[in-house]
């Protein structure tokens, strides 16, 4: 079913708190554990917190990743190379 499980929340940006308005029926969920509201100071940090791996590692995988495509792409322009 649908509804809040505890797992869900939003990530915003540390700057943003002071400004943050939330409805009484969000700070009543967040009271209860029933949703987040997760500010951050960097994009790694939004990265370790939706991956749970360190940022550093999730960078390597992404950039192995990519220089496989571009090998990948590379052959496929030059096929006789």
């Amino acid at each position: 079913g649908r509804g809040l499980t505890g797992e869900q929340g939003v990530i915003i940006p540390s700057a943003n708190v002071d400004d943050l308005m939330l409805r009484d029926m969000v700070v009543e969920a967040v009271a209860d554990g029933r949703f987040h509201v997760w500010a951050v100071e960097s994009i790694d940090q939004g990265i370790e917190l939706l991956t749970g791996r360190p940022a550093a590692e999730v960078h390597a995988a992404a950039k192995a990743r990519l220089s496989l495509l571009a090998e990948t792409m590379r052959a496929y322009d030059n096929p006789g190379s």
